[in-house]
């Protein structure tokens, strides 16, 4: 949205001035029906936006992306706060790069990307504790893996894998995640499950 450095210098500020801490930063769409774009074309357009904002010290810069050959290049020149995988981590090369940079890492659930409208969480069970399932998996296979516990960032991934009225469950929900001892994200900005009461 934001290949024209004049239009990334603005958005990049006003999120600043908004109170971010942290700038999250992708160049490949994971919204319904979105198409996926080819590792050069992503590469490139994250390369150029962390160039342009390379003198920009005042937030943390997330790296939202799911490819680890894309990942493993822009690691090579640019500085990385954190990684931010919408698939959790799930690939093996992905996991080698989160072990290896160290990097503390959002860890989002989804059930595809991107998601599709016919999967979503078992309607017969409490999506909460679907999620709290799935996190105790994700979190053994990374620490297995030999990835720091203290370092993973619980993404609930709302809009993500769930009907409307499950994302709304789990927003008012959320103590049912006061088990897990991990960081927790919330993303639930700009979402269609919105559109139920507003």
């Amino acid at each position: 949205r934001f290949l024209e450095a004049h239009e990334l210098h603005q958005q990049f500020n006003q999120l600043l001035e908004q109170g971010a801490d942290i700038i999250d930063i992708g160049a490949e769409s994971t919204r319904p029906g979105a198409h996926a774009i080819s590792e050069d074309d992503e590469y490139k357009n994250l390369n150029w936006a962390l160039h342009e904002l390379k003198s920009k010290a005042a937030a943390a810069i997330s790296l939202d992306c799911r490819k680890p050959n894309v990942v493993a290049r822009i690691l090579e020149t640019h500085q990385i706060s954190f990684l931010n995988d919408v698939t959790g981590f799930t690939d093996f090369a992905m996991k080698a790069l989160l072990k290896k940079t160290g990097l503390p890492a959002f860890v989002m659930h989804s059930l595809s990307i991107p998601p599709r409208a016919e999967l979503v969480l078992d309607n017969d069970r409490d999506p909460c504790s679907q999620l709290l399932a799935w996190w105790k998996a994700r979190l053994q296979d990374l620490t297995f893996f030999g990835i720091s516990s203290d370092k993973l960032i619980f993404d609930p991934g709302i809009g993500f894998g769930k009907t409307k009225q499950q994302n709304l469950f789990i927003l008012r929900h959320l103590e049912q995640l006061g088990e897990i001892k991990n960081s927790i994200m919330i993303c639930h900005s700009r979402k269609s499950f919105l559109s139920l009461f507003t």
